[in-house]
């Protein structure tokens, strides 16, 4: 494995075993009613498109295999303009069910891309 690579992907892995938590926490607020954590949301996409980015510049030096990378980046468009419209609708359901169905996903999925590292 490339030197260079090897903070990014530790950073990668400590981001994903640390964002399980975190959410579900931030989920069952949501489902609650309680509010306070919407910026939380942004945070979360954000992680989520970041991890998408590590995991293709990996594909790109041919570190790891990431032919599912074209359907994990419709589904981070799609779960980003769902949540998008669950903000304009104040559809909280919606937005909880985004991250824990979508969001959450595609981070487990990218979890066992960076598994693959050679």
């Amino acid at each position: 494995m490339k030197e260079e690579y090897t903070e990014i992907i530790e950073d990668a892995a400590r981001y994903i075993e640390n964002f399980d938590k975190p959410a579900r926490k931030l989920i069952a607020q949501l489902r609650i009613g309680n509010l306070s954590g919407l910026s939380e949301v942004v945070n979360a996409v954000e992680g989520a498109q970041w991890l998408l980015k590590v995991c293709m510049s990996l594909k790109q030096e041919g570190l790891v295999r990431f032919e599912a990378h074209d359907q994990i980046t419709r589904n981070l468009a799609n779960s980003v303009s769902e949540i998008e419209e669950a903000f304009s609708r104040n559809d909280i359901t919606l937005l909880a069910d985004v991250l824990e169905y979508e969001i959450s996903d595609m981070v487990l999925k990218m979890s066992d891309i960076l598994k693959e590292v050679k």
